[in-house]
């Protein structure tokens, strides 16, 4: 669980089979959470956000993959939240079921958004202000949350590495840019908590990230 001085509070789930990260975001004004990047395990989900003395508003996700948005809809029906995306992901959505199917327990394909998620959009719940930043290149409609001295990267940055761009509607090239334009200037000591592995911060990604350092 991390939280700041705010009486905001972000608890990881990390969830099978790839393993994804899942987050929880909240605030101390308010019985809502917002759930990010559902990967698998709605039930558990469910049952966390619950031992949190709350109920999820809005799911949103970074991009449209299928180890990213496989809870989605049990998520959505059990608890009426509302599902959001970038409308240049829909293209992907879905994409690769039949697939998802043998390697995801329970899997079912997300339903359609609630709406979409644009460029500099402010999402608010309770003490909670998420700031859209579209970021594509690993997806055409990837994008980032930036919460306070918190960014939520996806699978645009990770750990010393970055998001993979050889899947359909990927750009190394596009990638790239919206790292170095979009993410990189952000301040150096601001956390970074990806879709896959351990968190890390724009310091140690600009000092170390071989994909990074020309």
């Amino acid at each position: 669980m991390f939280s700041n001085t705010n009486g905001i509070e972000i608890k990881r789930i990390v969830v099978p089979p790839f393993p994804e990260n899942v987050y929880i975001l909240s605030s101390d004004t308010t019985d809502e959470c917002i759930v990010v990047d559902p990967g698998a395990e709605a039930d558990r989900i469910a049952f966390e956000v619950n031992n949190l003395g709350k109920k999820i508003r809005y799911i949103l996700n970074t991009h449209g993959h299928g180890d990213h948005t496989a809870a989605v809809a049990k998520l959505v029906d059990i608890t009426k939240a509302e599902f959001a995306l970038h409308e240049a992901d829909l293209g992907i959505l879905n994409n690769g079921s039949e697939w998802l199917e043998q390697v995801i327990p329970n899997y079912l394909p997300a339903p359609d958004p609630n709406f979409y998620l644009i460029q500099d959009q402010l999402i608010r719940l309770g003490k909670l202000t998420i700031k859209i930043i579209h970021t594509p290149g690993h997806t055409p409609g990837g994008v980032c949350f930036l919460v306070e001295d918190v960014i939520f990267s996806g699978d645009t940055l990770f750990n010393e590495s970055i998001g993979r761009y050889d899947l359909p509607g990927g750009d190394g090239v596009q990638l790239l840019e919206s790292i170095r334009t979009k993410l990189m200037v952000l301040p150096e000591n601001m956390i970074v908590l990806p879709g896959h592995g351990g968190e890390t911060t724009i310091s140690h990604e600009k000092q170390y990230n071989p994909f990074l350092q020309n």
